[in-house]
């Protein structure tokens, strides 16, 4: 049963590949709807690893006689020439960092790759059955197109600078269908103006310019196809993720970025540009699964489990890096310039952006946190940054 938010609502992924094996659906050709208005965020797909599939990656062990494969990225060249300048600095230093050697847990399935092709296949195809492959959205309510190798600043040209609100999202051809959704969703909202879709491969970027979809070209440094189970690979993702956030951010305009399995119900802009005028930094979604507990801004010493960010709390505050909104400031392209760097640097399989996002903001300087605001809505963060943490009610995380 999905967590009932005011703004999202979280499915079971595994759930849902089970399902998948017995499911016989019937071709929808109208977009999806969201059946409960009163929502703002629907989680489609939820791509955190269950315990179960930790285990076994962490049973890896290096194989004899085994050629490493090249790097996927580097058998598909980027359409360079349709390609920023800040784009293509990015995508050298992600594939600047060498492969994870053979019996490295960070290599996960990347020596398979006709079950990481099956798996996204698997996907694709229970996605596709929402019918998107029909839809297009209606030019009328986007931007005029821009030029193929436009930069972030002029993709965004119609989201004002002081004060605006840039709507992003990311992902790869694997993440087509999601995409769609995400886009159906926020231009229903009349927010096309003031979004855009950051490209990791060159299939994704044709397709939506093909659609006039305001597309940011990423691509160069990742596959085509699902890789959440290669770690490394998400490790890039993660980097790639957080610098193309950077570039937002330094265009001047704030940011709200969303995985593409999020598909906003309604407009949270007059809610987010509060926190900023109040002296928000990053305004994150979290893990807390208690709303309750979440609302209150009682100082308290614990919290319920994953909801310790309230004031006075002095351990389990738990971030969620599906959902985020950051005001534009130097102290927030800084700490993105971080969150990227110390991404794709790391050394262990089961971390992620999100394990770096959360030791970033709460590892130091967080506890016991303090309120920055009488009603305790806003928290001191470290290096002179001000959280105010989502509601959970509205904004849900992916549980």
């Amino acid at each position: 049963t999905p967590m009932r938010c005011s703004h999202a609502i979280a499915s079971l992924p595994a759930l849902l590949l089970l399902l998948y094996q017995s499911w016989q659906p019937s071709p929808v050709i109208a977009p999806p709807v969201v059946r409960r208005p009163q929502q703002l965020t629907q989680r489609a797909w939820q791509s955190r690893w269950a315990p179960a599939v930790a285990s076994s990656h962490s049973a890896i062990r290096p194989a004899a006689n085994t050629a490493a494969p090249s790097d996927p990225a580097a058998t598909q060249p980027p359409l360079l020439s349709h390609q920023s300048a800040e784009a293509r600095r990015a995508i050298a230093m992600a594939l600047a960092e060498p492969i994870p050697p053979t019996g490295d847990g960070r290599r996960g399935g990347y020596d398979h790759q006709a079950n990481v092709q099956k798996e996204s296949d698997t996907v694709r195809h229970m996605l596709a059955q929402d019918g998107f492959e029909q839809w297009s959205p209606d030019p009328s309510l986007l931007p005029p197109q821009a030029p193929a190798g436009a930069s972030m600043d002029e993709l965004l040209s119609a989201v004002p600078r002081a004060g605006g609100i840039a709507w992003l999202a990311f992902g790869n051809s694997g993440a087509t269908e999601m995409l769609l959704n995400w886009v159906h969703h926020v231009i229903a909202l009349r927010k096309g103006h003031a979004m855009v879709v950051a490209c990791y491969d060159d299939g994704l970027f044709v397709h939506l310019r093909r659609l006039r979809v305001p597309a940011y070209n990423y691509s160069g440094a990742l596959p085509p196809v699902h890789f959440r189970g290669t770690p490394f690979l998400f490790h890039r993702m993660g980097f790639l993720k957080a610098m193309t956030i950077k570039e937002v951010l330094l265009s001047g305009r704030h940011v709200l970025v969303s995985d593409s399995d999020v598909a906003w119900a309604k407009d949270p802009t007059a809610e987010l540009a509060a926190f900023a005028a109040a002296g928000a930094s990053i305004a994150p979604s979290t893990d807390c699964l208690d709303a309750a507990a979440d609302a209150d801004k009682t100082p308290r010493g614990a919290s319920p489990f994953m909801c310790g960010h309230s004031p006075g709390n002095t351990a389990g505050a738990v971030f969620n890096t599906g959902v985020i909104f950051l005001a534009a400031s130097n102290s927030t392209v800084a700490f993105c310039e971080r969150w990227a760097r110390s991404t794709l640097k790391l050394e262990t399989w089961w971390s992620d952006d999100q394990g770096v996002f959360n030791r970033l903001l709460t590892a130091r300087g967080f506890y016991p946190v303090r309120a920055a605001s009488s009603d305790g809505r806003l928290v001191h963060g470290p290096d002179g940054l001000v959280l105010g943490p989502l509601p959970a009610r509205r904004f849900c995380s992916g549980h």
